[in-house]
């Protein structure tokens, strides 16, 4: 490989940047980036973005309020990392009279390398927390890149059955539960950009939630995206080029959407009502500081809930929800004069209106619950003020020492978790009751040190633990560590440490998942996914250069090398039982056919000796699954011999007199004969088609029953279901202008062959009554039926036709006769189109075409179940395989099919094998 794409150019960067690329692709990177001054321009952005990341955060820190939207636009835009919002809060001094509030904005690296390990399935976490697992059955969910990829882990509060959920070659990252604990949302760019999706607790059942070009984004900071129902998501989309959001409800059943804002800006934190019918959320349009607005569910009714506070008030970006969702609580900080410092909690009803609940002066208000007012006071100290007038207070840092930052979290019964950053110690963690009448020290020992931020603190549903996540804002390489806590041992003894995940963030809980709880609504039609529990067969060189065989599910899960190793594996094929695979492997110098079990265990070779065993490009199973169809070359033949062999290797039947070019052989349905194609040894332009029977010992040609001016038109043909005949095409010439093309079936048993169709154009197929007839320029795909119907395609519709150019073709019928259409144009768009079997129904696929430059299209097969496609195209650098729920893109053209890229190079990759039913 002399060059990489574009695209490669990026994600060759990201990994350079990570110090994950290979010193081989350090060469041809730095060859690319010589000739390509975009791909230069965007390698020295990315590697600048460390150091930028953290002089904007000193710079931040010392002059200004509010979280650096710049650095988030420039993380997401360029080196595609994750902003996370977080607020520190500095300590209010008296003798200054004035407010120090930073809101930092954090970001997590999670752009990382490509899988190249299975996922674990344990680890040795709860030695590192130092207590005994419990028997919790409840989850936690969260990113990692502990395996130099970010995906999607679940594990219990212990530590225990850490689980890859994910395990894919693309970033996964940011999962949320649903309300009943049985499905996880997340985003991926395993499309491309950034998109949304959906599965089960386990990680099956995936399917893409949001389509289209941009990037698509779940708010990673307080709140879940989920109604409270489990119906619909709150996500934020930014069109192609664009540098600003617009906020969105999705409808998961009906896959729709509903814009929230009227015009792009900058949008956090949104939350629903707990009744489901309002959204909250902070934003702006293009002032500082944000506002807080409220809006009804169909977007309706947007009002700025901060639109009336006293000149220089600031709103802290700290709001709740009453517990019945009537009203807001929020809070804002205001600077009087004589340097007089108020803080001031306000309840928003859902008009709009405001009044005030409480009113400090000259302290900054940390949170309000339930009449509870928790302050900071000038010291390194947080006091209690209840309805009563009561109060209690607890010093979070040594005397002496000053609050660098702070982070803290309610449960749902109110008790909280208080983070503190001591000068002179780290991040210390602290436990107080909801009135705060009981406080206390959680850990004896900092959780992190000074030039840490602490983020991400999240309560499990039954108030026993807690997670949260640390990033060391200082260091070049931006990473996070995830911690889990149980909170009431650490209460009880404050010498244990939390578990600790290092490369994780982006902790969610699962809700108490109830059995007997009905969804109301049904499953969302997948778009890359169905009831198909087939996995996909296919070879690769996505590790170490060399060709593998993969397997997969259609939805891009489950992604394994089955044979792993220097040599080149190719051409899998699946035995008729799903059970077993058949591939081709030069790992003895030649290439020979061997034979593995569906985990890759269990490899046996069945053919020896120093020649040159493959597949005829066709599936070589014998209905039964004892034999196999393959070709033989020896380097003194020159030329190939069709054989069968037992799939024990012990029994080899020439199924050929002479070598000849074999191509497009098959089983009877009964597995009693094989068809082929050869070239007439007489006239080697000349097709003739062979029937053999699998003791190789009677031999007939098909074509000889053609007249004198007919010929074998093509390799395609068709068995009857009884296997007792044949259709194919030929074509006729005659002298007097009258060319025809004629589906035949040969009747095996008489010996005879039978007109089905004619055509004065050409004709590809014949299919139970209907001829597909294609014509000369393939402008105009035809579907004649029996009784003079016909159905007519415009093939070319979208194609910009310039002079003397060629359309490409190709179609491939499932097994029920439907017909997968493509059309690659001159500007090497690629059309797909969908057709019944008699052509009764033809639809378009996709909206929009597969652009690829001077491509080649191969390999172009059916599943079994006819819901889905898998294709190979090959470009001068690249080859991609495209895997397409047909179903799903007949109702829904705007989705996209699942791209899996193969390798580069000129290797052959063969066409995909689909796992048959059981």
């Amino acid at each position: 490989m002399n060059d990489i794409t574009h695209n490669q150019a990026i994600k060759w960067i990201h990994r350079r940047q990570d110090g994950l690329l290979k010193e081989d692709q350090q060469s041809v990177l730095e060859e690319h980036l010589n000739s390509c001054e975009a791909c230069r321009a965007y390698a020295e952005e990315v590697e600048a973005v460390s150091a930028q990341l953290q002089n904007k955060f000193h710079r931040r820190w010392d002059q200004s309020v509010g979280p650096s939207q710049n650095v988030t636009d420039e993380v997401m835009l360029k080196a595609k990392k994750i902003p996370v919002t977080n607020r520190i809060s500095s300590g209010v001094r008296v003798f200054a009279g004035a407010l120090a509030l930073v809101l930092l904005a954090v970001v997590i690296n999670l752009v990382v390398s490509r899988l190249r390990s299975p996922s674990p399935t344990t680890t040795d976490a709860t030695e590192a927390m130092g207590i005994s697992p419990l028997p919790e059955d409840r989850l936690l969910a969260f990113t990692s890149s502990q395996n130099g990829n970010s995906e999607i882990y679940t594990m219990h509060a212990d530590g225990s059955g850490l689980t890859n959920i994910t395990n894919h070659p693309a970033h996964d990252f940011y999962p949320f539960w649903s309300p009943d604990g049985k499905q996880i949302v997340f985003m991926s760019d395993r499309n491309g950009s950034s998109q949304i999706f959906l599965m089960e607790a386990d990680g099956s059942s995936m399917i893409q939630l949001t389509q289209g070009e941009g990037i698509y984004h779940l708010d990673v900071n307080e709140h879940t995206p989920w109604s409270p129902d489990g119906r619909k998501l709150l996500y934020l989309y930014r069109p192609p080029e664009a540098t600003r959001w617009n906020l969105y409800i999705m409808d998961i059943a009906e896959k729709t959407s509903t814009a929230l804002t009227n015009e792009p800006g900058e949008y956090i934190f949104p939350s629903w009502s707990p009744d489901g019918q309002h959204v909250a959320f902070v934003g702006n349009t293009g002032r500082i500081p944000q506002d807080l607005f409220l809006v009804d569910i169909d977007g309706t009714h947007l009002i700025q809930l901060t639109e009336n506070l006293q000149p220089g008030e600031m709103f802290l970006f700290d709001y709740d929800w009453s517990e019945d969702g009537t009203s807001l609580f929020f809070t804002t900080s205001r600077n009087e004069q004589g340097r007089t410092h108020i803080s001031t909690v306000y309840e928003a009803q859902m008009d709009g209106s405001i009044s005030v609940v409480a009113e400090v002066p000259d302290r900054l208000i940390v949170d309000w619950w339930n009449g509870i007012v928790v302050q900071q006071q000038e010291e390194p100290r947080l006091s209690w003020l209840r309805p009563d007038g009561s109060t209690s207070t607890l010093d979070v840092c040594q005397a002496g020492s000053h609050t660098l930052g702070s982070a803290h979290k309610r449960s749902q019964n109110g008790d909280m978790v208080f983070g503190s950053n001591c000068s002179d110690n780290g991040w210390m963690l602290f436990w107080a009751n909801s009135d705060g009448t009981a406080t206390g020290q959680l850990l004896n020992s900092p959780v992190a040190g000074e030039e840490e931020v602490l983020f991400q603190l999240n309560w499990s549903l039954d108030d026993r633990y807690l997670s949260f996540v640390s990033t060391n804002i200082a260091s070049v390489d931006v990473t996070s560590t995830l911690y889990v806590l149980d909170v009431t041992k650490a209460r009880e003894d404050p010498s244990i440490q939390p578990l600790k995940m290092t490369n994780s963030s982006g902790p969610s809980w699962q809700p108490v998942v109830d059995e007997n709880l009905t969804k109301e609504i049904p499953t969302p039609e997948p778009t890359q996914d169905s009831s198909s529990e087939g996995l996909l067969a296919f070879t690769a060189a996505i590790e170490n250069g060399s060709l593998d065989i993969y397997t997969m599910r259609p939805d891009g899960s489950e992604l394994t090398n089955l044979t792993n190793n220097p040599a080149h594996e190719m051409n899998p094929y699946w035995s008729p039982d799903g059970e077993r695979i058949a591939f081709e492997s030069d790992l003895y110098g030649f290439t020979h056919i061997f034979i593995m079990n569906a985990d890759g265990s269990s490899v046996f070779q069945v053919t020896h000796g120093e020649a040159q065993y493959q597949f005829p490009n066709s599936y070589p199973w014998s209905p039964d699954g004892s034999r196999l169809l393959y070709t033989e070359w020896t380097p003194e033949e020159e030329i190939w011999t069709l054989y069968t062999i037992s799939a024990d290797g012990q029994k080899k039947t020439s199924l050929s007199q002479v070598p000849n070019i074999y191509t497009s052989s098959s089983w009877s349905p009964d597995g009693e004969l094989v068809a082929f194609v050869s070239n007439n040894p007489q006239n080697p332009e000349v097709l003739q088609m062979m029937i053999v029977d699998t003791d190789g010992e009677t031999l007939s040609n098909i074509t000889s029953l053609l007249g004198e001016n007919e010929r074998l038109d093509g390799f395609q043909y068709d068995w009857s279901p009884d296997g007792r005949s044949i259709f194919f095409t030929a074509y006729r010439h005659t002298n007097e202008g009258g060319d025809q093309w004629i589906a035949y079936e040969a009747d095996l048993d008489n010996n005879q062959l039978v007109e089905k169709a004619a055509s004065s154009t050409p004709m590809s197929s014949w299919w139970e009554g209907t001829a597909f007839i294609t014509g000369f320029d393939l402008s105009t795909l035809t579907w004649m039926r029996q009784d003079g119907t016909y159905s007519t395609l415009n093939a070319l519709e979208h194609c910009d036709m310039a002079a003397n150019t060629q359309v490409g073709f190709l179609a491939k019928r499932s097994s029920i006769g439907d017909l997968l259409i493509s059309v690659s144009c001159p500007n090497d768009d690629l059309w797909l189109y969908w057709a019944a079997a008699d052509g009764s129904s033809i639809k378009q696929l996709l909206d929009s075409p597969l652009s690829e430059a001077s491509f080649e299209l191969s390999g172009l097969v059916w599943s079994p179940d006819n819901e889905f496609i898998a294709l190979n195209i090959s470009s001068p650098n690249m080859t991609d395989m495209y895997i397409l729920n047909v179903p799903a893109a007949l109702n829904d053209p705007s989705i996209q099919p699942l791209r899996v890229t193969l390798g580069g190079g000129s290797m052959f990759y063969g066409a995909p094998s689909w796992q048959p039913a059981p």
